[in-house]
């Protein structure tokens, strides 16, 4: 399966190590993702419930870490059979 996740996250211009919360209430983070279907289309589609955080550090760009935790069941493609179908396991479980 190719799934692509793709996690945008607001801009950080700060000098130091810091650790932040992923602002998903905000819509300044989401996790969208593009999957081949039924091998003659793309679908792209997102997870509605995700959560995390990040450390960064511009001065040691080593130490920088993120976790990232994605309820599949939030699965929205626009479609409910086909999240229904996404969910299943033949892609998610």
């Amino acid at each position: 399966m190719a799934l692509v996740t793709t996690i945008l996250l607001s801009s950080v211009n700060s000098a130091i190590a810091a650790n932040y919360k992923i602002d998903n209430e905000g819509q300044n983070a989401f996790v969208q993702f593009r999957i081949k279907y039924l091998d003659y289309s793309w679908v792209y589609g997102n997870f509605k419930n995700f959560a995390g955080n990040f450390t960064f550090d511009e001065k040691n760009p080593q130490n920088d870490q993120i976790k990232v935790v994605i309820n599949t069941e939030s699965i929205d493609t626009n479609h409910a059979e086909r999240d229904k179908h996404l969910r299943s396991a033949d892609f998610l479980m």
